[in-house]
């Protein structure tokens, strides 16, 4: 697809910090590339499983939103995982972009981000998520449709759903991997686990209208998924909402016994057998 990304050799030891990432891939609504943080959090153990949440945030004007997400980060902590927040390039200028496009950049952004931490053993191929709140929650389940094999589920808080959008992820804009064959699993949509939620009375009223019908889209497509509603809580993305995305999504998948597979992970539980090839 495009070539790798330069990355620090700070970001090679899987350092805590925060690293500002920019794709190699550009398009209509990302004339110089799509933006992204990958934040490593202190005390990570790579003799562990350590998943990657990737995180589209929501609507705003604001072009560095990407770069906010201290809940995110401090839930990092607690929880044992990575975090690549991505710019979602829609939901910057919703009202003049067009939809699918503007997803597809984002999703594409992230995808060449991705595969190069995944070639050079940052992250783990096998427990990556896709994950967005609001109009975030719309680029994060049509990421997850378009590329199955690069996600083990999708967290989708109280997101948007297009029904003459959603559909388009897969089948035109279906992303494949081209870029090192072999490095991804083979799956399709109906492999994903996916979270979903909404609020309760003071939840927007986009979403209490959207979100049942992306349970009933779901459904339809017999795709694996949990549908959450949430009668306290407005439109914000909150602990307890996490909290069961993890459980029904995430926990599964690190309680499986793939980690015992040697011929995939010799260095540690996230540097694939790849990386020696590469790095010669």
């Amino acid at each position: 697809m495009e070539e790798d990304l330069v990355l620090d050799e700070s970001i090679l030891d899987v350092t805590p910090g925060d690293y500002i990432l920019t794709s190699n891939f550009k398009g209509q609504y990302s004339p110089e590339g799509v933006e992204s943080l990958l934040h490593i959090p202190e005390g990570l153990d790579v003799s562990q499983p350590i998943p990657l949440i990737v995180y589209y945030h929501g609507t705003t004007s604001d072009f560095y939103a990407y770069q906010s997400i201290d809940s995110l980060k401090s839930w990092a902590q607690q929880d044992h995982f990575m975090v690549l927040s991505v710019q979602n390039l829609w939901g910057l200028d919703w009202e003049n972009r067009d939809t699918a496009t503007a997803i597809y950049e984002s999703t594409l952004g992230a995808y060449n981000i991705l595969t190069t931490l995944i070639k050079y053993g940052v992250v783990n191929p096998n427990i990556v998520f896709s994950t967005g709140f609001s109009g975030g929650g719309l680029v994060a389940l049509c990421g997850g449709l378009a590329s199955p094999e690069l996600f083990a589920g999708v967290g989708d808080f109280k997101g948007n759903f297009y029904e003459d959008v959603v559909p388009l992820f897969e089948d035109e804009f279906v992303i494949k991997e081209v870029a090192y064959p072999g490095l991804l699993g083979k799956s399709v949509p109906t492999d994903l686990n996916v979270y979903l939620s909404m609020g309760g009375e003071n939840e927007a009223d986009r979403v209490k209208t959207q979100a049942p019908q992306a349970n009933d889209y779901l459904e339809t497509k017999g795709i694996p998924h949990t549908f959450f509603e949430y009668p306290a809580e407005g439109h914000s993305l909150e602990k307890t909402n996490f909290d069961d995305f993890w459980d029904t999504v995430v926990a599964p998948v690190l309680s499986s016994d793939q980690w015992d597979r040697d011929d995939i992970f010799d260095k540690d539980a996230n540097r694939s057998v790849y990386v020696d090839s590469i790095l010669e």
